[in-house]
């Protein structure tokens, strides 16, 4: 094999639909991310996407899911070092 890796980008839902690429995405996929953005303003139970019911109802048992949450950028605590 030349490359190592392969990554796929799985597009928004459309139109309430899963797309013919994310369905493909899933479907040649070893492990899956799920990113999602996260505030920290909310609490209890967020509704899944339909995508990420598509990939909870879709994707086979071997394949890892693993949930990526986004934060924007805050301000480090005082006397903390941030690395970049």
């Amino acid at each position: 094999a030349r490359c190592r890796w392969m990554i796929y980008e799985a597009e928004p839902a459309l139109g309430g639909k899963v797309t013919d690429w994310t369905r493909r995405c899933v479907r040649q996929a070893d492990h899956i991310i799920v990113a999602a953005n996260f505030n920290g303003a909310g609490r209890g139970e967020v509704p899944p996407t339909k995508n990420e019911r598509y990939v909870n109802d879709s994707a086979p048992m071997y394949v890892e899911c693993q949930l990526l949450l986004l934060h924007k950028d805050v301000a480090p605590e005082e006397g903390r070092k941030v690395d970049r």
